[in-house]
């Protein structure tokens, strides 16, 4: 129980923290009043009962999924409605950390991981914003670290909303998503502007600004037309989401987790809507996550292979049948200058003293640092979320992003030496390999493009990785049944 509550109190005061950095910096502006009333109606509403924290969280899942840049501008300051529940979920854990004497819960080994993983991230995470502090000042640290590391805090918040709740976490991922997939095919149908709704499909303030360039000004020109962006107002972002559904519908259909026909039907038409969604948003990136994720799934699961190179072959093939190639092999000004970001990344490291290379592959330049393209010896041209943390948080920030999926793969083959669990929970074990091939698939594009630097897909990022932690758990917990 000390170990719950130390990660608890990590957290809560790095966030009471961060809250009382936003109010001085910024003064208590009428946007910042509203954020604080919707909190305390949030908070006087858990107090009551764990399932109105359900919907909440379930709500949550519906805006980051499916409306990620639903909002408004109020008192010229622009609202994103999924940042306001992420900052309800942040604010929440005080309530739980006061309720954690009277919270029953079965112990297992991943939980007690999660719990240490959140409270050495969160001491990780504090020294470097005390170090951006002293190097990049307040207001640059906390312009970046709300959007690129508050997310893992979600971690935490729904894993213990959601750790007894597997099928729960099930269905409301696959209801969110498959109308986002939906939503994408009806954009290629109707058109981008034949549907949008402004204030839920596009953010209102970005629609006021641009109006019906809006698509056209947020970069998804192609040399051929606009990329399939959903409501993510990106093809890039877009094309992200899509990886984590065609691996994990892909694992789920495999597992044979649909057992009605009709749900065979349902689900099969949504997959083939995410394989399209995914082609026509001609992110190349996007592509690559989905070979890499299909390669982790046969590798990490043998006999999937065959599927694989299925799988991957119908890609190929309707890319060159529907004539995308020309598309998404266009030079266009989303692409530029990304092939060679690794090259300018390590040639500047090379140009640092020895201590400066220590500390900053240790630490980074800190969370706050803010480069200057006419500077000379600096890190510019970086678009590649692997290279960013590395540039602002150093190996200790992308250890803090990469460790799950480390823990993952291991927990994978630790589960697999266990041949009496293998065949009693087959099912559940093949539906953790396409929740382990999702996170490695995300890697994959973010390889490339900033996407754990931006709200949607940072979000959606941790909710795999909570997921992950959850499946690990449910089949830790039946190993231990059997082996008592």
């Amino acid at each position: 129980m000390f170990a719950v509550k130390r990660s608890f109190g990590t957290f809560l005061v790095l966030a009471l923290s961060l809250a009382v950095g936003v109010v001085c910096s910024r003064g208590l502006t009428p946007s910042l009043i509203l954020l604080g009333a919707i909190f305390a109606v949030f908070l006087g509403i858990m107090s009551f009962s764990n399932k109105y924290l359900v919907a909440i969280t379930s709500t949550y899942f519906l805006f980051v999924f499916t409306f990620p840049k639903a909002g408004l501008k109020l008192a010229d300051s622009p609202i994103v409605i999924s940042s306001l529940i992420l900052g309800m979920a942040l604010f929440s854990f005080g309530l739980i950390f006061m309720r954690q004497s009277r919270m029953k819960m079965s112990y297992t080994i991943t939980t007690s991981l999660v719990q240490k993983y959140m409270f050495f991230s969160g001491i990780a995470l504090s020294l470097m914003m005390f170090y951006s502090f002293t190097q990049n000042g307040l207001i640059g640290s906390l312009t970046r670290f709300i959007p690129v590391y508050l997310p893992i805090l979600t971690t935490m918040f729904l894993y213990f909303v959601y750790y007894d709740k597997p099928e729960k976490l099930s269905k409301t991922f696959f209801i969110t998503f498959s109308l986002t997939a939906i939503y994408g095919v009806a954009q290629y149908l109707f058109g981008h502007y034949a549907i949008l709704i402004p204030g839920l499909t596009v953010n209102y303030s970005d629609y006021q600004e641009f109006g019906n360039q809006l698509f056209e000004m947020k970069m998804n020109v192609t040399a051929v037309g606009l990329k399939l962006v959903g409501t993510f107002q990106n093809g890039n972002l877009f094309g992200c989401v899509m990886i984590v559904g065609v691996l994990i519908l892909t694992g789920w259909f495999l597992s044979n987790a649909f057992t009605s026909r009709k749900q065979r039907i349902i689900y099969a038409l949504i997959l083939l809507s995410s394989l399209f969604c995914v082609m026509m948003s001609l992110s190349r990136s996007a592509l690559l996550g989905v070979a890499l994720g299909l390669m982790a799934l046969s590798l990490l699961y043998l006999p999937m292979l065959k599927y694989f190179i299925g799988v991957l072959a119908a890609i190929v093939v309707s890319v060159f049948a529907f004539g995308l190639q020309e598309r998404i092999f266009a030079n266009d000004p989303t692409g530029a200058g990304r092939t060679f970001q690794y090259q300018d990344f390590f040639s500047h490291l090379a140009h640092l003293s020895p201590m400066d290379k220590v500390l900053f592959l240790s630490m980074g330049k800190g969370i706050g640092y803010n480069p200057s393209p006419q500077a000379v010896g600096v890190f510019t041209n970086v678009e590649s979320s692997l290279l960013n943390l590395i540039l602002y948080s150093g190996l200790i920030g992308l250890a803090i992003y990469f460790f799950p999926v480390v823990y993952g793969v291991m927990s994978l083959l630790k589960i697999r030496k266990e041949k009496t669990l293998v065949m009693k929970k087959k099912r559940d074990i093949i539906q953790l390999v396409s929740i382990i091939s999702a996170l490695i698939g995300m890697w994959g594009q973010m390889a490339i493009d900033q996407l754990l630097n931006l709200p949607p897909t940072g979000f959606i990022y941790w909710i795999i990785v909570t997921w992950m932690f959850i499946k690990i758990r449910e089949i830790n917990y039946l190993s231990n049944k059997l082996t008592t």
